[in-house]
């Protein structure tokens, strides 16, 4: 007998899973750990020396054994030196790089729209060394394979990307202005 109210609320329930999980799936930067390889222990025996204490050893073998071990030796030494330093740069990169906050990007696209997308790419800030990091970019811009059933089955993927006309011709080494007639998007200010 009342009449319906004159407005209705709606609860939204895609911005409250974004707020709810959002922040729990990627909070903090991973440290990342790089272990060195480990060289198989191989058997005397390989080298001929046999541990029988009667038997007087090989002095050919004991010494091509020995040469063996210092070059394993050497080789393991330049392995924990290397997987130091790529230790060091893998937990460097993401500060410098803000990975949390495309990660956090990428994810609340993913639960919006299913799929989030992180593009690893070389990035040379001003005066700086370059890095390469990952960068968000929104999944609408991915193009896959339209013949491939799966993800593992592409044959090609590809990502959209608009930039300035001067700056395509300059980074590809164009004349100035020789893009003009290709397609290109435009605001209708710059069409006027």
């Amino acid at each position: 007998e009342l009449p319906g109210p004159g407005c209705r609320m709606t609860v939204n329930k895609v911005a409250e899973l974004v707020q709810l999980f959002g922040p729990s799936l990627y909070h903090k930067n991973p440290a990342r750990k790089v272990n060195p390889r480990e060289p198989p222990e191989l058997p005397l025996a390989l080298y001929g020396i046999q541990p029988n204490p009667g038997m007087p050893p090989d002095p050919y073998a004991q010494m091509a054994a020995q040469r063996d071990m210092m070059a394993q030796q050497s080789m393991q030494q330049e392995d924990q030196a290397r997987a130091a330093m790529l230790e060091h740069y893998l937990n460097y990169t993401p500060e410098a790089l803000d990975l949390k906050t495309h990660s956090r990007w990428a994810i609340d696209e993913a639960i919006i729209k299913g799929m989030g997308v992180l593009w690893t790419e070389k990035y040379t800030p001003p005066g700086g060394t370059p890095l390469v990091g990952n960068f968000y970019d929104t999944v609408d811009n991915l193009y896959l394979d339209p013949d491939a059933e799966t993800i593992e089955d592409c044959k090609w993927i590809a990502r959209r990307c608009v930039h300035p006309v001067w700056q395509v011709e300059q980074e590809y080494g164009l004349e100035r202005d020789s893009l003009r007639s290709a397609g290109q998007l435009e605001s209708q200010t710059q069409q006027a």
